[in-house]
């Protein structure tokens, strides 16, 4: 580009600037320039650029920012606004764009995206770029430009144009007109990310050249203190990778043949570990490189986990560089050259050997760096060649200090940490390591799939911090209904087994499901022999949920790792509980399934969990399941018609909880077709003829049905009590409980023929009468509860017979001998002079038949006064 006599310095220097950046920022797209993220063979094809999906937040906020860290593509776009590449610099409707933030996870396209705004300017095709007469395009990680003092020091040097003059210009504009590119915030030394004399920081904040724009590109890790810069004249914009469309765009310009575009499609569309990867492009290249590895030698097994995919992916890196180390003798390696490069052992070729001593130590540095959570490096690195595993530039000043480093994919520092762990296993982290910084995850995942690769057996402190990592590894908190206070043993009572603390929660299972998390989903799939450890088999019960509903959660259930569920269920004799919530949860696990196992059994079992925001297509999708793998459902306030359909598609159910259930409905209702069922709950608005007429066929002798569970919405004692009718019959049950509203429960067990009821108010008269015929033994409990001047007051009172009794005799002698008019307890005052504590058990007589063991429920000093003392 040539300037007329008439061009302004600004101009001229803008049209200098533009000869400049087209001979130097196009060199990015050329592999044997550029080999990040080219690092592969020499004819790498040259892959135009493709659009990212870019996402924008009007109104900045610091949870939004989280958000995007975790959140998937789906989530995101539902919430916030979706941009293109050309409206990034669009301007906001009443103010001057200042500054921009553009977010995103390593290797998602940043810096790709700098460069290619910048050569948009250059080739005048943007037409909100065209409005800056000047762009300067300022790489971060550079010593030269780390070391600037001032905004002159930042302007990109021209010959034969006086840079004073141009300094001097755009001061007296105040910038107005000039966009700052600064690529990398994330690579700046930590003083000059935070002090508010770097010159960088002056430049955001516009304490200089307050009308120029600035726009900066980091990691998300580094973008805290630029978060306290967005105000009402800024954008914050994340790069979320690629869409489906633009994965297929890519793979179809890097293989240019259409026959391995499709199978590589159909090779991903297969397996989300792969899938849930390619919306970062530098993964994007990585799997294509590996696909076309595969293409070449069809003799060669299909990688599936995700250390199998860095393994071979370190292995391409260092074939390159090999290459470009001029070791023509080596050019025609194979990947199979050595089949993996872990420890010592794997560097015995002789070209290789030379290599271990700064590959080990690039391993240490990662590994180091993980610990601290650092990513950046600088004079630890002087004199080690990087193996084409680091993204560093050295061209300007030589090796200096000051210069800084970093692997070219965080994953990829992940991963090598990982292999120093292997060759130093006393250098595995903590639990406490592992709570504070989520980035040891991923090391850990590696670290067990190494292991696999190198034949070694997982140890037991490894073990430990899979299955143990989380504070709250069960969920006894969301999904306990009954279970067995243990806290009974301390007090040296010989029938503490025999004492159930009823506490209300939610229809769900009745046992503390040990919760499988993200973490030990994506371990198991990189070692399945972990299914077969002491570590997990102890775990009786597995619970796989979504939780976005729970932020106390480590980390998520994602699309992977409902595809992970599907992959061991369909290969192991396991059963999972798993919680759908979206479409794409289902499709997720029905992938993994296919898999593993396209045409072969499955050989384990499902219970599926389903919310009433399900739409009809996730309905769909899970009635296409294989029915026979299905053993129990919980479905959330679905209408009947769903409710009817899924129970019949599924003839092994062996547990049902139905929070909305209409007898009604049906004529001849599926509940009555199950051969399996063992245990169901029922939510009801109140208990009918029609409810009790199912439930005796349901319940008669010879039917599987062990245990039943109905819980009443309606407060009418009355007609709940009907339901204990079934006791009177010789029918299949073992256990029954009813809850009228979650106060007020009834519990039979068939074991020992006892009742439990905690209220009152179920002793009446209409309960004697319905009741009279009933034989209880060895004990019944009857926990009391009432409120007495604001205060709870709550005792627990266990009758033990010592002979057959009916449930009415022990109605009429409770009510007669245990309770006044007032509501107090009378065969009890004997216990005046005694100093009783809470927890402790008293035995008193009631009559020649039958003794009463009375504790008191809470530890409250008032309460014991209560109970004991005011009669």
């Amino acid at each position: 580009m040539h300037a007329s006599s008439s061009t302004s310095p600004i101009d001229e220097y803008a049209l200098q600037l533009r000869d400049q950046y087209d001979e130097n920022l196009t060199r990015y797209k050329d592999p044997n320039i550029n080999k990040f993220p080219a690092a592969g063979e020499l004819d790498f094809p040259y892959v135009p650029f493709i659009p990212l999906i870019s996402i924008m937040v009007e109104k900045h906020r610091k949870k939004d920012a989280e958000f995007f860290k975790k959140a998937s593509v789906e989530q995101i776009l539902e919430k916030f606004e979706k941009i293109e590449i050309d409206s990034i610099l669009k301007p906001l409707v009443d103010k001057r764009l200042r500054f921009v933030l553009i977010e995103g996870e390593p290797g998602i396209g940043k810096s790709t995206l700098a460069k290619e705004l910048t050569l948009r300017w250059v080739r005048q095709t943007d037409k909100y770029l065209n409005n800056f007469r000047v762009v300067i395009f300022i790489t971060l990680r550079l010593e030269i430009n780390q070391k600037a003092k001032t905004f002159e020091d930042l302007l990109i040097f021209v010959e034969n144009m006086n840079m004073t003059e141009i300094a001097l210009l755009i001061k007296r504009a105040r910038g107005a007109g000039v966009l700052w590119i600064l690529d990398g915030f994330d690579e700046l030394p930590h003083h000059l990310r935070n002090s508010s004399t770097s010159i960088f920081i002056k430049l955001i904040r516009g304490d200089i050249l307050s009308k120029s724009t600035v726009i900066v590109t980091s990691r998300h890790a580094a973008t805290d203190p630029l978060r306290t810069y967005l105000e009402d004249d800024s954008k914050l914009i994340a790069l979320k990778g690629f869409g489906s469309n633009e994965t297929m765009q890519y793979a179809s310009k890097y293989f240019k043949n259409e026959k391995v575009t499709s199978e590589f499609r159909s090779y991903y569309s297969r397996n989300s570990m792969i899938e849930s990867m390619l919306h970062n492009p530098m993964n994007c290249f990585i799997m294509c490189t590996i696909f076309k590895s595969f293409i070449i030698d069809n003799d060669k097994e299909q990688v599936i986990t995700f250390t199998e995919i860095y393994n071979h992916y370190v292995r391409v890196l260092l074939k390159r560089h090999l290459i470009d180390a001029n070791l023509t003798n080596l050019t025609n390696i194979t990947y199979e050259m050595p089949s993996h490069l872990i420890q010592k052992i794997d560097f015995n070729y002789p070209e290789l050997s030379d290599f271990w001593k700064d590959f080990y130590y690039l391993s240490r540095m990662a590994y180091v760096g993980v610990m601290k959570q650092e990513y950046v490096f600088g004079k630890e690195l002087r004199g080690v060649s990087k193996l084409s595993m680091m993204d560093t530039i050295t061209s300007f000043s030589g090796f200096d200090k000051d210069e800084s480093s970093s692997f070219i994919h965080t994953t990829l520092q992940e991963y090598l940490a990982a292999i120093y762990i292997a060759n130093n296993p006393d250098s595995i982290f903590t639990r406490e390591d592992l709570q504070q910084n989520s980035n040891l995850e991923v090391v850990l995942t590696f670290y067990v799939g190494l292991l696999k690769l190198i034949d070694r057996k997982v140890d037991y402190r490894t073990m430990n911090l899979i299955f143990n990592h989380s504070k709250n590894i069960f969920d006894s908190n969301l999904i306990n209904t009954v279970y067995i206070d243990n806290a009974f043993k301390s007090y040296h009572y010989p029938d503490y087994n025999r004492f159930l603390k009823i506490v209300y929660h939610d229809l769900s299972d009745e046992i503390p499901y040990f919760v499988l998390t993200s973490l030990m989903l994506r371990c198991i799939y990189e070692q399945d022999s972990l299914l077969y450890s002491t570590a997990f088999l102890d775990k009786k019960y597995k619970f796989a949920r979504s939780t976005q509903f729970h932020p106390e959660r480590s980390r998520a259930i994602q699309n992977l790792d409902y595809f992970i569920c599907g992959y061991i269920v369909a290969g192991h004799n396991i059963t999972i509980k798993l919680e759908f919530y979206t479409l794409s949860d289902v499709i997720a696990f029905k992938k993994g399934l296919q898999f593993h196992s396209p045409n072969a059994k499955i050989n384990g079992k499902i219970k599926i969990q389903v919310d009433s925001d399900c739409i009809q297509s996730i309905l769909t999708q899970l009635l296409a399941v294989h029915g026979n793998m299905v053993i129990g459902l919980h479905l959330k306030s679905l209408d009947n018609v769903s409710i009817c359909q899924m129970i019949s598609k599924f003839p092994s159910l062996e547990l049902i909880n139905l929070d909305s259930f209409d007898s009604n409905y049906c004529s001849s209702h599926p509940l009555l077709q199950l051969k399996t069922l063992k245990k169901l709950t029922l939510r009801i608005k109140n208990v009918c003829e029609t409810v009790v007429n199912l439930l005796i066929p349901l319940t008669n002798h010879g039917r599987p049905l062990k245990q039943l569970r109905i819980c009443v919405e309606s407060v009418d004692t009355v007609k709940s009590i009907q339901i204990l009718k079934l006791i009177e019959m010789q029918f299949s049950l073992e256990d029954l409980r009813i809850d009228v509203s979650h106060n007020m429960k009834f519990l039979w067990h068939k074991r020992n023929n006892s009742l439990t009821v905690n209220r009152n108010e179920f002793l009446t008269e209409e309960l004697l009468a319905i009741v009279s015929k009933i034989q209880l033994n060895s004990y019944t409990s009857f926990i009391d509860t009432n409120d007495v001047n604001g205060m709870l007051r709550t005792l627990e009172i266990t009758i033990h017979s010592k002979k057959v009794s009916t449930l009415g005799d022990f109605v009429t002698i409770f009510k007669r001998n245990t309770y006044t008019s007032e509501g107090t307890i009378r065969s009890i005052c004997i216990l005046r002079t005694k100093e009783i504590f809470s927890g402790s058990f008293i035995k008193v007589p009631i009559n020649d038949l039958m003794d009463a063991t009375i504790s008191p429920f809470i530890t409250d000093q008032n309460l014991i006064f209560y109970c004991f003392y005011c009669w």
